[in-house]
């Protein structure tokens, strides 16, 4: 196969950026409507400030491409990170563990539990933002689906299989 001389094959490269742009893509959209204390949205660093949920927009909503494009640099640089350590497989179970850790968040805080997401909860009042407590435990899941794939192709190794 063919690989830069990173040790990244092509289509890891392209399917760590497209679980990249779609975890962070999901990740603004979720904090537009529900943002940090401070109005914030984006993660790991906030592309802009909005009201939050309203029908109608009490102030415009700010955007900046520049620090999106961080965010998916960032998102991107920790799939092609679970690319090598399990491939292409990593990077699917890893952004499907994102979507879950997300959708975890969100069933959460429908029920009004307390606290929603794990490992880091997010509070009614937190001190960190939201965003990024959320883009913690998204990664947070997307590197644990990644890591149970390499470990369960090293127990194949080691058993010969």
């Amino acid at each position: 196969m063919m690989t830069n001389r990173i040790g990244f094959q092509p289509v890891q490269i392209l399917g760590a950026l497209l679980a990249g742009s779609l975890i962070e893509f999901s990740i603004m959209l979720f904090t537009l409507y529900f943002p940090s204390l401070g109005g914030g949205y984006g993660a790991p660093f906030e592309v802009g400030q909005t009201s939050g949920f309203v029908l109608i927009a009490s102030k415009p909503t700010t955007f900046s491409w520049v620090i999106f494009g961080l965010d998916v640099a960032a998102g991107t640089a920790l799939f092609l990170l679970f690319a090598r350590w399990s491939g292409l497989l990593g990077i699917l179970l890893g952004a499907i563990g994102a979507f879950i850790a997300l959708a975890v968040v969100i069933l959460m805080a429908a029920y009004n539990l307390p606290v929603a997401g794990l490992p880091i909860p997010l509070f009614r009042t937190n001190p960190l933002p939201s965003s990024l407590v959320l883009w913690v435990d998204m990664f947070f899941w997307a590197g644990a689906l990644a890591g149970l794939v390499r470990w369960r192709r090293q127990r194949t190794r080691a058993a010969g299989l």
